[in-house]
């Protein structure tokens, strides 16, 4: 889910405090300006587009058998635009005296993010020899991402991403076994702004605006990185007897940084929080390892997987935390004499209007977990009837003992479904645990019951040429307050309420 909290102090409910001691220090500290901050709204609109094109052409003889090609262009943008109620006259004219320009940049504008990007892959499909298979996969894309507006939070950069893979297939004294090779050279080009300090620029021209001051102090410096990365997977299986089988998994996963969180820098409001990139990032390296089991037998079904991931150079957005926050606002709040004296006293992201303070860092992780599920199907008036449970669990933490930021707890899942010829239907409830492994600065959340349901109906139409299919849905049906916990804005924007629709799909 997408969701954009009223945009007031950042970091409302950030820290643990409870409701009292929230009270208390907004009556002391923030005396006028939280009311301003929970009657500004931040509205958003989303656009995006799809190009595809795909295609395969077969060739009779050969080592080659089948080439499939595809193409694809993908233009996103979003468009997002702050809404202030109005105030009563009295506390306008207080409001205005007391922060005058501290808010500007709301009045300037929507700001406008786009993603734009082309993609080109072709699949060599080699001609099968006994039980061999072999695929060969090259792949080229170019994305260009953008921030313009009133509040662009990261410079315009450019990233072209090549990737060279291959596939085995074969059986194996008894296994089967998978193999998978890709290799990776990405580029990624952008800038980030720092400001420019200059010790006597107030005291040649004290007449400059803000704005004007603002553009003059700002610099730019360019990056131009190159990623060379090669990931590798292999996978074992097979079958201990009619109704058993299983799998093993090995893999080297490496991922480059993206363009976010190298060269981030600036106010990112869907997020709550001031966001400052690492152009140092190294690549991650993730070490898998995994083993499941599956189960079938006479309408029964059962499979279970368990998993380790050891990570090298994790890549998480760390929060500042309470007291660093409280410092930075109490800064951002001072008088102009005091902003005079201290100028250029902190870097370049002290100045983060309210919001927490959250950096791009690496440190190295382990994150294992568990899944499983059991269920029963059977036969019913024509159709099928489906009755399942399944949990899934992830335990992750740093190497130095603390737990990584917004991790998801254990979830428990039954579902019921039914499905016949042109009709299915299905009652899902899901129960969310409390989350209390929390990382540095993060606040537990409750658990919850989401509670489903949807019905399909297929209706033949222009005599059986087309179809359409009819979906009655209900979601979260308890309208329970239920809160993501690896949402960045929990806090402030819980998961949808209730929500019953109907949706049409035709298909030519």
């Amino acid at each position: 889910m997408y969701g954009i909290p009223f945009h007031g102090e950042g970091h409302e409910g950030h820290g643990g405090h409870d409701e009292d001691h929230d009270d208390d220090h907004d009556e002391e500290e923030h005396d006028g300006h939280d009311e301003h901050g929970e009657e500004e709204r931040i509205f958003s609109t989303t656009d995006s587009e799809t190009f595809n094109i795909e295609g395969s052409y077969v060739l009779s003889n050969g080592p080659v058998n089948r080439i499939n090609y595809y193409y694809r262009n993908t233009d996103y943008s979003l468009t997002e635009q702050h809404s202030e109620e109005e105030h009563d006259d009295d506390h306008d004219e207080e409001h205005d005296e007391d922060h005058e320009g501290e808010h500007d940049d709301h009045d300037e504008g929507p700001t406008l993010f786009s993603n734009d990007a082309d993609e080109f892959g072709l699949i060599l499909d080699f001609a099968q020899y006994n039980s061999l298979s072999q695929k060969l996969v090259l792949q080229n894309m170019n994305e260009d991402v953008s921030i313009l507006g009133a509040e662009a939070f990261m410079n315009p950069a450019e990233s072209n991403e090549k990737m060279i893979g291959y596939y085995l297939g074969t059986r194996f004294m008894g296994l089967d076994l998978d193999l998978g090779i890709r290799h990776d050279r990405i580029n990624r080009r952008g800038t980030v702004s720092h400001a420019h300090e200059e010790e006597e620029h107030h005291d040649e021209d004290e007449d400059h605006d803000e704005e004007e001051h603002h553009d003059e102090e700002e610099e730019l410096e360019s990056y131009d990185i190159d990623y060379n990365d090669t990931s590798i997977a292999l996978s074992l299986g097979s079958s201990i007897n009619e109704n058993t089988s299983f799998s093993i998994g090995l893999a080297q996963v490496k991922r480059a940084p993206s363009a976010v969180e190298l060269f981030m820098n600036g106010e990112h409001l869907s997020t709550g929080r001031f966001e400052v990139g690492n152009t140092n990032l190294e690549t991650e390296t993730s070490n898998n390892l995994d083993f499941s089991l599956n189960y079938e037998n006479d309408g029964f079904f059962a499979s279970a997987s368990i998993f380790r991931n050891d990570v090298d150079d994790y890549i998480y957005l760390q929060d500042e935390t309470e007291e660093e926050h409280e410092m930075h606002h109490d800064e951002d709040h001072d008088d102009d004499d005091h902003d005079e004296d201290h100028e250029g006293d902190h870097d370049d992201h002290d100045d983060h209007g309210g919001l927490i303070l959250a950096n791009y860092l690496q440190k190295d992780a382990e994150l294992n977990g568990y899944e499983f599920e059991i269920g029963r199907s059977v036969e019913m008036n024509n159709g099928s009837m489906t009755l399942s449970y399944g949990m899934d669990y992830v335990n992750a933490k740093f190497k130095d003992g603390t737990y990584v930021p917004r991790i998801n707890p254990r979830r428990h899942i039954i579902s019921l479904g039914y499905a016949k010829e042109g009709t299915s239907a299905s009652l899902i409830m899901r129960k969310v645990t409390s989350q209390s492994k929390l990382a540095l600065n993060e606040t537990p959340t409750e658990s919850y019951n989401m509670l489903d349901l949807k019905v399909s109906q297929r209706i033949p139409i222009f005599y059986g040429e087309s179809e359409m299919f009819v979906t009655v849905f209900a979601k979260n049906l308890l309208d329970e307050v239920a809160r993501n916990h690896s949402s960045f804005v929990k806090d402030q924007v819980p998961l949808p309420g209730r929500n019953i629709g109907i949706r049409f799909n035709f298909q030519f």
